[in-house]
């Protein structure tokens, strides 16, 4: 767990339905952290979906802009 704890990432999702998102300037092995993720929640893997970005959407305060992530726009910048 100790090679993930320098990792930011940003979730959304429902019950069944996990996106983990994460900028793309991450040194990560993908489908390591989807396994430990999965594992860590005890949900199957095939529900967990990673997602690099550029950068998250913030606003001018800052703060993580989730109805962008949620809504797909953050991926077509």
């Amino acid at each position: 767990m100790e090679e993930y704890a320098e990792i930011t990432a940003v979730c959304t999702g429902k019950d069944d339905h996990l996106n983990i998102f994460v900028e793309k300037k991450e040194k990560i092995q993908e489908a390591e952290l989807l396994d430990f993720i999965s594992g860590s929640l005890h949900m199957n893997e095939s529900s967990c979906h990673l997602i690099r970005l550029e950068r998250f959407p913030v606003n001018e305060s800052g703060k993580i802009r989730y109805s962008e992530l949620e809504g797909g726009e953050c991926l077509t910048n």
